[in-house]
């Protein structure tokens, strides 16, 4: 409880143990999602990123089960969004149902666990005390409007990649005009 404290208690007395494990998140999330980017279109580059990949893997299972020690291994901790992002982003990696299939993830879903990491950050009595609020508001933000950004084209890249969802694929309507679909 003194370094990493419980989910929802905002102060710990020694909070530099939770802070340094929050920026980490940030850095070693937006490493792989930078890499996420440049192995979604670069597909030679997944060769060669599939080490660093899974020594970020090793770092994000080690912040997970924080997460989850400070949660005091609660059930309802493993069902938190971070923690499904975890999952979703983590096990594919070691656990490799086809080969060649290393190109298909959800490593975009990263951006959040940094934008999570940042919040935890700024609710630390720590940087309350010290950064004015104005700059903690704006970086908060930025970090924000990245996510969005991510997550949307990550998902519509994902979509692309898949192809038409069973159920969902556009059927034309006839019109004198011409048919028209209210998927596309």
């Amino acid at each position: 409880d003194r370094f990493i404290g419980r989910t929802g208690q905002l102060s710990v007395e020694s909070p530099i143990v939770m802070i340094v494990a929050q920026f980490t998140q940030i850095v070693f999330s937006s490493l792989d999602v930078i890499w996420y980017v440049e192995t979604s279109y670069n597909t030679n580059a997944a060769t060669a990123f599939l080490d660093t990949e899974r020594i970020l893997s090793y770092t994000f299972a080690i912040l997970y089960i924080l997460r989850l020690l400070q949660g005091a291994f609660a059930v309802t901790d493993a069902w938190r969004a971070s923690s499904l992002v975890d999952v979703f982003t983590v096990i594919p990696l070691f656990v490799e149902l086809t080969p060649g299939s290393e190109w298909f993830n959800l490593r975009f879903l990263r951006s959040y666990l940094a934008l999570r990491a940042y919040e935890c950050i700024q609710d630390a009595e720590y940087v309350k005390n010290t950064v004015p609020e104005l700059h903690r508001r704006v970086a908060l933000t930025l970090f924000r409007l990245a996510c969005l950004v991510i997550c949307f084209s990550g998902s519509i890249f994902v979509l692309e990649v898949l192809g038409d969802i069973p159920g969902l694929e556009p059927v034309g309507v006839p019109t004198n005009m011409g048919d028209l679909s209210f998927i596309q």
